[in-house]
């Protein structure tokens, strides 16, 4: 923006200098000047690694008339080495009435080029839509005249701006805004850019990084004005009920919302954007955790999805799809709609079946409100409460309850469970709104069951009431008891274990047993092999551990002792001894190899239940040399022996 700034007179709006510059056909000076004093700040910007942004510059008719502002823009991009996308090329409407086909080729050149070229002043007094039809424009800028004087018919000319250059793919931007009730109204309606007052006077470029700094505002990138364009381009002039989210792996937020989407959410309960944003950060408003789920599936999704869910009494389905996306975050176009009152009732009719079916999953319901310190009782299979009964002193209920139906070992547990400030505080931490715990409760044949008691804190009612459902525990129920568990136990986190020193010792003896350079093997008291690690294998020239399992060495044939050697594997089994690097002869593939052995017992309590061993190889000269006096192998041929082919 120029601004002249007088000794007497301070500073001078642009409408008091800018006019008799164009009568006296000296304002391509000026506009020159401004061109390469804004081209020099791109520059100390990029030299400074300063954040960029684009800057717009204003193109007078007289420019087109009196020099070719493309050659000169061109030549001050070439000069200062500064990307073509960092200007945009600005006319104003008034610009283009005259010398019409004289501009509509030169913008055209500009867009040729490679850069973006906007109105300026749109909705002026020289308005005509032809401009649009005959022009081609990447932006139009709202007259901030169509602000100043604020009423209804304003509003709908401003409406229909908006709805018109989005139907065309042209972004918009509205000059003059300076109250609360222009941003407001302008967000509405899907206005992309908003400038004015309300925001900031004119300043230059230092104070403004300044502020910035200090404010700890972040500047936007590339990636994020091109996501943002393709967002910008959205109709939120419609019937429909439709938003804009801005989704992180680790929040979501609305950007913007039309007043269908609004009247919408506020059935829900959710009285604005800004409230249902709040409940999006915290992590115990319950549908949280179901929303950034569906959004994720969304973001990674090619098509729409869809979501059905129920809030504040009110069946509701949401639909999303992924608009454009950052390194840091992607934009979801959603469409909300309450099927509550659907004017078939198919959908209501439907998922009230749905829901009154789920009941039957439950043995227990109760509902606690706790204005009134009453528990309601929904729901019961157990003898001692009855369906539609209301329990006011449930404090005293519960404890009498708790010593007929609940384990003894579980009711201070239980007792403690059921305070409904402790369920309150287990909720907020789970992020579902919910606490769970389990419970051993006594049937009417006397046994005792494990129980699931599920308190659900209801977030939006005043007084955080609390929905508790009971039913029995999976695997109560559960056929393949037996083979699931152990799969179940073995795929539990195992960093929400408490940690044991039997946990520590089966990962170290895995780690030996997978990573062992070594050869590893341990069998059981008839010496069959009960087990080969990897590097066993490797060494013997077999695939698969099954092809050993349950044999001895005299089965497989591959294995030559002397008579001493014979005893070592005996002795750590009778004796408990540990024989450590006896020689021994392995035959693998034909050949012989001399190795040597280690071999020590396997206690179970204080009993021997196998051998575990290991074995290295012999080096290799004295390999040959054993092996030859052993008459194992034959010195020439390097074949089986007389002692090898009789073994």
């Amino acid at each position: 923006m120029a601004r002249w700034i007088d000794p007497a007179k301070g500073l001078l709006p642009p409408d008091s200098f800018i006019p008799v510059l164009e009568e006296s056909r000296l304002i391509s000076r000026l506009d020159c000047h401004v061109i390469e004093e804004v081209a020099k700040l791109l520059r100390y910007q990029m030299d400074n690694h300063f954040p960029m942004v684009p800057v717009s510059v204003n193109l007078s008719r007289y420019d087109f008339l009196l020099m070719d502002p493309l050659a000169f823009v061109e030549r001050i991009v070439e000069q200062y080495h500064i990307p073509r996308y960092y200007l945009r090329i600005e006319v104003t409407e008034s610009a283009l009435v005259k010398n019409r086909h004289l501009l509509i080729e030169k913008l055209h050149q500009f867009h040729q080029s490679g850069y973006q070229v906007w109105l300026d002043d749109f909705g002026s007094a020289y308005s005509s839509l032809n401009v649009l039809q005959n022009y081609e424009f990447d932006e139009l800028k709202i007259d901030q005249g169509l602000l100043r004087y604020f009423n209804e018919d304003s509003r709908k000319i401003i409406r229909s701006i908006v709805l018109m250059a989005k139907e065309m793919g042209i972004h918009v931007l509205a000059e003059g805004a300076e109250t609360r009730e222009h941003i407001d109204f302008l967000r509405a309606i899907g206005c992309e850019k908003i400038q004015g007052y309300y925001y900031s006077r004119p300043m230059p470029y230092e104070l403004l990084r300044e502020q910035f700094q200090e404010a700890g505002w972040q500047v936007e990138t590339l990636p994020e004005e091109q996501a943002l364009d393709a967002a910008g381009l959205i109709n939120l002039i419609t019937d429909a009920p439709v938003a804009i989210f801005q989704y992180r792996e680790d929040r979501a937020v609305i950007l913007s919302e039309n007043e269908a989407y609004q009247n919408a959410l506020t059935t829900t309960g959710t009285s604005s954007l800004q409230e249902f944003n709040a409940n999006m950060q915290q992590q115990s408003y319950p549908m949280r955790e179901k929303f950034m789920a569906f959004l994720a599936a969304a973001v990674h999704s090619s098509g729409e999805r869809r979501m059905t869910f129920v809030e504040n009494g009110q069946y509701l389905r949401l639909s999303a799809e992924k608009l454009a996306a950052t390194p840091d975050f992607t934009l979801v176009l959603a469409r909300l709609a309450n099927i509550t009152y659907d004017q078939d009732l198919t959908s209501f009719q439907q998922y009230e079946t749905v829901f009154r079916n789920l009941m039957l999953v439950y043995d227990e319901i109760y509902f606690l409100d706790r204005e009134k310190k009453a528990l309601h009782i929904i729901e019961s299979m157990n003898a001692f409460w009855q369906a539609g009964d209301v329990i006011t002193d449930f404090k005293d209920k519960i404890d009498v309850y708790a010593r007929q139906f609940i384990y003894a070992d579980d009711r201070t547990r239980f007792r403690q469970f059921l305070d409904p400030e402790a369920i309150c505080r287990q909720a907020e931490r789970s992020g579902r709104s919910e606490a769970i715990e389990m419970f051993r409760v006594q049937k009417p044949n006397g046994r005792f069951v494990w129980m699931i008691f599920d308190a659900i804190v209801i977030y939006k009612s005043a007084t955080k009431d609390i929905l508790i459902c009971v039913r029995e525990n999976i695997w109560e129920r559960q056929e393949n008891l037996y083979t699931l568990l152990p799969q179940f136990l073995a795929d539990l986190n195992p960093d929400r274990l408490p940690p044991s020193p039997a946990d520590e010792e089966s990962a170290i003896w895995r780690a030996v047993w997978n990573f062992s350079p070594d050869p590893v093997y341990w069998k059981d008291r008839a010496l069959r092999y009960r087990g080969v690690n990897p590097a066993f294998l490797e060494y013997v020239g077999m695939k698969d551990a099954s092809e050993i399992l349950g044999k001895t060495d005299a089965e497989l044939g591959w294995c030559l002792q002397d008579e001493d050697e014979e005893h070592a594997e005996r002795a750590a089994l009778q004796k408990g001894k540990i024989c450590k690097d006896y020689p021994a002869t392995l035959i693998v593939h034909g050949i012989p190899r001399r190795i040597l052995m280690t071999s020590f017992p396997i206690h179970q309590h204080s009993n021997i239940i196998g051998v575990f061993g290991y074995f290295r190889t012999a080096d290799e000269e004295e390999n040959q040399r054993q092996l030859e006096l052993l008459g194992i192998r034959d010195h020439v041929t390097g074949l089986l022996g007389y002692r090898g082919a009789w073994r």
